[in-house]
């Protein structure tokens, strides 16, 4: 499974599910595409996948519930 594409797009759209605290809009795919993509490049570095969520301008600038 740590080898697993997959996994890690499914991990990268879970982590920023949690971040944001709620689902990602369609608007917002773009973010989990690109978090997953870096996160597998990264070989699954956990540091890198919590990186790119809280740099991410949807992460920044998102609004009080």
């Amino acid at each position: 499974l740590g080898a697993s594409k997959v996994v890690h797009r499914c991990v990268a759209q879970k982590w920023v599910q949690y971040a944001l605290g709620r689902m990602p809009t369609l608007e917002e795919e773009g973010l989990v595409g690109e978090v997953g993509t870096k996160f597998i490049e990264s070989h699954g570095d956990l540091r890198t996948l919590l990186t790119e969520i809280v740099t991410s301008q949807t992460f920044r600038m998102r609004r009080k519930p």
